[in-house]
């Protein structure tokens, strides 16, 4: 079975008790999971180049969603969506376009994080008129991406072997204090690392953009 189509333990730790529900949509022909709810104006979050894609975001939906309608897509390649061959700007534009027509009846504010933040950057520069607002949280910039020599390391290093210690590795380019955030909610946070570990390697967003 595709890694795409598999919902295990960590995934529904990751999203339990959250005010959303979940949907697969065909999105400009890709598979998509987005996570729904809320009322008020629209926000879409959307997540970096992280193994768990859109429940990434987990931790502030619920103050979000008590004053905006979320929509919380996981990006092709990522979390629960179908994988592209290459998710260039223009595939990604195609795809957040119509993933916009689909979920969202009036122009939605964007969040966007770290490398996915350039594609929406771009996005909003080409295609303003579907968008009311962006903020860009953790973003390297829209033009080329250099990747940085730590994470160009560890990320083929958790690709080839998803173990616990090359997860951790990960973890500390993933969280800017991976053990303060532990602290937190230590059941969601290796939950967290488990769901990475099993829907597979960071790096398929930051090999494949072509930003």
């Amino acid at each position: 079975m595709p890694r795409w189509h598999t919902q295990g333990w960590a995934r529904e730790r990751l999203l339990r008790g959250l005010p959303v529900q979940e949907r697969r949509l065909d999105v400009n022909g890709v598979a998509t999971v987005v996570l729904e709810g809320g009322q008020g104006p629209p926000l879409v979050l959307l997540h970096g180049g992280i193994p768990s894609g859109g429940a990434y975001w987990a931790p502030v939906i619920p103050r979000l969603a008590e004053r905006h309608r979320l929509v919380v897509p996981d990006v092709p390649g990522l979390g629960e969506s179908e994988p592209v061959a290459r998710l260039d700007p223009a595939v990604f534009a195609n795809w957040f376009a119509a993933l916009l027509r689909l979920t969202c009846q009036e122009r939605p504010a964007l969040f966007a994080h770290s490398l996915l933040g350039s594609l929406a950057a771009r996005f909003a520069a080409q295609h303003g008129d579907l968008l009311r607002r962006l903020v860009l949280w953790g973003t390297p910039g829209i033009g080329p991406y250099r990747i940085p020599l730590g994470l160009l390391v560890t990320a083929p290093r958790f690709d080839l072997r998803p173990s616990d210690r090359n997860q951790k590795r990960f973890t500390r380019w993933a969280f800017l204090d991976p053990e303060r955030t532990r602290q937190h909610d230590p059941e969601w946070f290796d939950a967290f690392n488990a769901y990475g570990r099993r829907v597979g390697p960071s790096r398929t967003i930051s090999a494949r953009c072509g930003t």
